[in-house]
């Protein structure tokens, strides 16, 4: 199904993938065993959009994978500053549904800047309730 070389993918073909199918709710396990090799090499070049984008695949394809979703929360705290408030949302709804322990760091910083970019509520104020649904729900 993925020809491509796992040498050969970058992180945004990785969680574009992953995102798309997620979104046509289509579930091949040999395609999802070789994203999950390619996540483990290349979490490290990870940007925001590719941890927001995975988190929120995978559960939604109700894929669960402990060491993942580990490794995506602690880059999650390395770039907390860089997520929109879409992403903030996204990887709270996924940490917090994926059913495994969310380290304090990723709450405060979800809850951080949740405060810093408040203004941006204003623009969005259905990103406050998306918000508020990912992590008190």
């Amino acid at each position: 199904v993925i020809r491509r070389p796992i040498e050969q993918m970058t992180p945004p073909d990785i969680s574009t993938l992953l995102y798309s199918f997620a979104v046509l709710a289509w579930v091949h396990e040999g395609a999802l065993a070789k994203l999950r090799r390619a996540i483990r090499q290349l979490m490290p070049a990870f940007v925001h959009r590719d941890v927001a984008n995975v988190s929120w695949s995978m559960v939604t394809l109700s894929h669960r994978d402990d060491d993942i979703f580990r490794r995506l929360m602690i880059k999650a705290i390395e770039l907390m500053p860089e997520f929109s408030v879409q992403g903030l949302c996204n990887i709270a709804w996924a940490f917090v549904r994926f059913g495994v322990d969310v380290p304090a760091a990723v709450a405060l910083g979800v809850a951080e800047q949740a405060v810093v970019r408040r203004e941006e509520y204003l623009d969005e104020p259905g990103d406050a309730v998306l918000l508020s649904d990912a992590v008190c729900s």
